[in-house]
């Protein structure tokens, strides 16, 4: 009899602590970590926030686990993006348990890039972009604001504040780069498309179309790296950094590690602006031989 009583009072005992210590907010989703900084922004600590991507994954590789998509049934809306890869994965593991499951295109209205990952397909990149920050952030408090009336107004309030300093945060990633319009820098993987268009930079990727490049179109691409005047290398952490070590030395470039899929999204930017700035910089101060 002690024996069965045991389990039983262990059972109680957690539930108990389950009621009392359980957290009644919903859950919201994103997907990727600086959505959630965005999010966190608007809506404060009215409900949990779930990442479906962790931070420092390759989101293009990255395979969404079953505890992923129970994460996701919990959800009362999923703010995606539209991006291939693991988007696309998750959208097609869905099934009716998710019937309930409001799908917010936070994405809705930024201007897609084609041809960097394959001919006629959009650059997945979007995230690396202040400017489509605000576009999200807009996306997300919009949802929110009409599904929660009640707290809408103070919706409206903290995203019109995030909107100030992403507005702060482009003026000065603009001013940093006021000197380099045009300058060169180097990528293994093309993920900087947006910021490059953002700032008027080029941005010179060694594999073609996304994919890795064969020796003749490496040797192409380095190439063109040496005629552009680049001075940096900019390399995401999320991929292995073997190759890009050897290119950068090859080609005598600067090698700049950030992390472009975590919480910390807009320190990195910022950092990237001033690398990329300091290497246009020295370029210019460099003598003309020809």
């Amino acid at each position: 009899m002690r024996l069965l009583i045991l389990p039983a009072l262990l059972i109680c005992l957690a539930t108990a602590c389950i009621g009392r210590g359980g957290d009644a907010r919903p859950t919201y989703s994103v997907s990727y970590p600086m959505q959630k900084v965005l999010l966190e922004r608007i809506a404060g600590d009215r409900f949990n926030i779930n990442t479906l991507i962790p931070p420092g994954t390759n989101p293009e590789s990255y395979d969404p686990s079953v505890s992923t998509l129970v994460s996701l049934e919990k959800s009362k809306a999923f703010f995606r993006l539209n991006t291939p890869g693991f988007e696309q994965s998750v959208m097609a593991r869905t099934g009716r348990n998710y019937a309930g499951l409001d799908l917010v295109d936070a994405d809705k209205g930024i201007v897609r890039i084609e041809g960097t990952h394959g001919h006629g397909e959009e650059d997945p990149h979007i995230w690396n972009s202040v400017r489509n920050a605000r576009v999200m952030a807009a996306n997300m408090a919009s949802y929110l604001a009409s599904t929660d009336k009640g707290n809408a107004s103070a919706y409206r309030k903290n995203a019109s504040r995030l909107d100030d300093d992403l507005r702060a945060l482009d003026d000065s990633i603009a001013s940093i780069l006021s000197g380099a319009k045009g300058a060169s820098f180097v990528v293994m993987h093309p993920s900087l498309s947006y910021f490059a268009r953002d700032y008027g930079l080029h941005q010179i990727a060694m594999e073609t179309e996304g994919k890795e490049a064969t020796p003749r179109q490496l040797a192409e691409r380095m190439n063109a790296a040496r005629r552009s005047g680049a001075k940096v290398m900019v390399h995401d952490r999320e991929h292995s950094s073997a190759q890009a070590e050897t290119i950068a030395r090859q080609l005598g470039l600067r090698l700049v590690l950030v992390s472009l899929n975590g919480y910390d999204w807009e320190d990195n930017l910022v950092k990237l602006a001033r690398e990329i700035a300091a290497g246009a910089a020295e370029s210019n101060t460099e003598p003309d031989n020809g």
